[in-house]
């Protein structure tokens, strides 16, 4: 379904604010030596035509060349930088469409060569040859074939929040899937002394704003998430390991402190359940 898009022409002198755009538009911008900060309102792709763009994203730092892009999600705190003459770049911002919910997707702020995507490529072409150059201010495009290439590419689509193991979703994109990392790099770690401190670094918030959110998210606090990964481990670990060396693997303070969580867990001390086992 093609849909009417508008086009806005930026300069150094007029800069659209992310707030000004609440519908599919698409930017193009000719910069030099401009610094913007702004915080992302809609799911957008940015695309470097000439020059060098840098982006700031949440703190980490993207350089783009001709031909490279960046997706970059709502609520997202950036800044822009044209660090040369005549630097060149084509925004595309997308809303919901009855065609495609974007609301629930989140993509990875990496940055990407559009030739490695060759249908992406043409319409970003099409865009820069055709809209541009003749300086529309509106056209008639299928804006919904854009999401479509982004959300059916895993170069570039990282998680869609819809049907993860989440008990609530009222929450941005952007830190949705700083918690999903936190829980993902949790399941890979929790055999570790793992910190709160570190958790929420991990997140990029405060110690007291990560609790109340990975709780708020998930349903159990991060302190009791990893506690039952420990125990459930435990049980498989205790087939082969007396319980001294399942409190070690499993850090433990020490064995006291796991047979005393264990029991609370499972209604038996560890000696019990694993004589069972054998």
């Amino acid at each position: 379904m093609k849909e009417t898009i508008e086009i806005k022409y930026i300069t150094d002198d007029m800069y659209y604010t992310n707030k000004q755009i609440s519908n599919s538009h698409i930017v193009y911008s000719n910069i030099s030596n401009t610094a913007v900060q702004d915080t992302a309102k809609l799911h957008s792709l940015k695309f470097c035509v000439s020059g060098i763009e840098i982006y700031r994203i949440n703190g980490y730092e993207k350089i783009l060349k001709p031909g490279e892009f960046i997706l970059v999600n709502p609520e997202q705190n950036f800044e822009i930088i044209a660090d040369k003459k005549n630097t060149e770049g084509i925004c595309l911002f997308f809303e919901n469409t009855f065609e495609h919910n974007i609301s629930d997707t989140v993509f990875e702020n990496k940055k990407y060569n559009i030739s490695e995507n060759k249908l992406l490529m043409d319409n970003i072409i099409y865009i820069k040859d055709n809209v541009v150059r003749n300086r529309l201010e509106k056209t008639t495009i299928n804006f919904n074939s854009f999401l479509e290439l982004l959300t059916d590419d895993n170069k570039v689509l990282k998680h869609s929040l819809t049907g993860l193991e989440m008990k609530n979703s009222n929450l941005s994109s952007d830190l949705a899937y700083r918690l999903m990392k936190v829980k993902e790099f949790i399941d890979n770690n929790y055999y570790e002394n793992l910190e709160i401190d570190q958790l929420a670094d991990l997140c990029f918030t405060s110690k007291f704003h990560f609790l109340r959110m990975y709780k708020k998210m998930f349903r159990i606090s991060p302190y009791s998430y990893i506690l039952e990964l420990k125990l459930n481990e435990s049980r498989k670990l205790l087939k082969d390991h007396n319980t001294i060396e399942v409190a070690q693997k499993l850090n433990f303070t020490d064995r006291s402190a796991f047979s005393n969580r264990f029991k609370r867990r499972y209604k038996e001390n560890p000696r019990e359940y694993r004589n069972k086992m054998k």
